[in-house]
């Protein structure tokens, strides 16, 4: 019976190692000013306020590009767990301005504009970190169709006398988190290769380029993250 227990610890042993990632390895957190944020449940009211602002360009087949200025505002927390659980953020507010595209200057005569869905009423797009390859990134949206917090807004180009454009834009995209070291060097979302598309119309096709800076809202915080 000695005999039979001892040839078990082997495979006892095996059995622990391979669990033990599965119920303790980290995820990425968020930081303000260096400090590790607290454990939040993500409801209204709770989280770090954040914006997040720049120019970025959005490759598309059927329209062809968009480049537009962007300001988003949001919350970012860690999730009640800790170090198991990754943190998250949530867009709460996107405001688009001074869009151009040749396609609806030039041929149709008209001003594009983008026209975010899913944000009034408490709405929210919702936003996950996760690490690949060594690489932190922030997954905004989902793919599931008819989802409240993915990632939707409306391409329109409205009618002056030619024809018009009215795409709606869906999905999820996972761009890069770049850590910042001060407020003239802000951390920075990072759009480009491995961040995804979004569906025009449900097409998959609209590849996003640039970075948004980022930073706190209260006090000009510094937000990093980092797999702690």
């Amino acid at each position: 019976m000695k005999r039979k227990f001892l040839s078990l610890l082997p495979i006892l042993a095996i059995a622990a190692i391979v669990l033990i990632p599965a119920t303790a390895q980290a995820e990425p957190h968020f930081y303000s000013n260096g400090k590790v944020l607290g454990p939040e449940t993500g409801e209204l009211g709770t989280g770090k306020q954040i914006v997040s602002w720049s120019k970025l360009e959005l490759k598309t087949k059927t329209i062809g590009v968009i480049n537009c200025f962007n300001e988003f505002g949001g919350t970012v927390y860690n999730k009640e767990g800790g170090e198991g659980v990754a943190g998250a953020a949530k867009v709460l507010a996107y405001n688009v301005y001074n869009c151009t595209n040749e396609q609806c200057e030039v041929v149709l005569k008209s001003k594009l504009e983008i026209l975010p869905e899913g944000l009034n009423k408490f709405g929210f797009w919702e936003a996950n970190e996760f690490e690949e390859a060594g690489v932190i990134r922030l997954k905004v949206g989902n793919k599931t169709a008819g989802s409240p917090t993915q990632i939707k807004f409306l391409i329109a180009c409205p009618p002056n006398g030619v024809g018009e454009i009215k795409t709606p834009t869906r999905g999820e995209l996972t761009p890069k988190l770049k850590n910042g070291t001060a407020l003239s060097a802000p951390s920075k979302i990072e759009f480009g290769a491995g961040s995804g598309e979004l569906e025009l119309a449900g097409v998959s096709e609209g590849a996003v380029g640039g970075s948004l800076k980022v930073m706190g809202y209260e006090a000009n915080e510094i937000i990093t993250t980092k797999n702690p």
